[in-house]
């Protein structure tokens, strides 16, 4: 493999595992200050709970930014690296 293009996979492993732990980061600061657990955080109602809507919308990316993460993860344990 050419080395620009390993350049540019780790970038986007780096892009990936940027957005999927900016969106965790979202959720669990959002779950901490307005809980929709009863027994985890402080529990918020009526127009407080409409701080869930910008993880909502960043799910888009975040879900499938996890997912690849996990993937990608995995994927690099299981294969044995070789030296060039």
């Amino acid at each position: 493999m050419a080395p620009m293009t390993k350049i540019i996979i780790r970038v986007l492993k780096g892009i990936c595992f940027l957005l999927a732990a900016l969106w965790l980061g979202t959720v669990v600061d959002v779950q901490l200050n307005c809980s929709i657990i009863p027994s985890v955080g402080h529990q918020c109602h009526g127009q407080d709970t409409m701080i869930w809507l910008f993880p909502l919308v960043f799910s888009a990316i975040g879900i499938p930014a996890v997912l690849a993460s996990i993937i990608i993860v995995v994927t690099g344990r299981r294969k044995p690296r070789r030296e060039p």
